[in-house]
């Protein structure tokens, strides 16, 4: 599933976020019976090879896409507190929560050079670069894209119950 390349390495960071049930397997045979997943080594879309994992079903793909996001929002809550900046409004707490899940490492260091939380000042030299091409589609597109979306599902009432 993307955006779960390192859920198998890293499901003790995501494991809070999960409910209690929710376990790893050590075998294909596991997800028969009942584990979420079971580890698998894949490689990325940068040929990089991750322990991601197989899931035994849509449920716990969804479950751990959920899990990895919001810990990666809470990462960026703790560091934007840590550096002393403002409440998030929504659009900077979802654009910032996608450029952390894209990166946590990189997005930090973004973070910290660019003093404020300005989701809107197109590439001050801290946030991901914005030149996009259909061949370099970066996280700042991507987030914002991702932004504009939710956007228009929250406008359209689309999902509202």
């Amino acid at each position: 599933m993307p955006g779960t390349d390192d859920f198998g390495s890293e499901f003790f960071r995501y494991r809070e976020y999960l409910p209690d049930d929710y376990n790893e397997g050590t075998t294909a045979a596991d997800l028969l019976v009942d584990a979420e997943f079971i580890k698998e080594v894949r490689i990325n879309e940068r040929n990089e090879q991750t322990v991601s994992a197989k899931f035994s079903n849509v449920e716990s793909m969804i479950w751990a896409f959920g899990a990895t996001l919001s810990h990666r929002r809470d990462m960026f809550l703790r560091h934007a507190s840590e550096l002393g900046y403002p409440t998030p409004t929504e659009d900077e707490l979802a654009y910032l929560t996608y450029i952390y899940y894209q990166g946590e490492g990189q997005a930090r260091r973004w973070l910290q050079s660019a003093g404020s939380l300005d989701i809107y000042a197109r590439n001050n030299g801290c946030y991901p670069d914005c030149n996009v091409t259909a061949d370099t589609r970066d996280a700042n597109d991507v987030a914002l894209s991702n932004l504009a979306s939710w956007g228009y599902l929250q406008w359209a009432n689309i999902f509202s119950e």
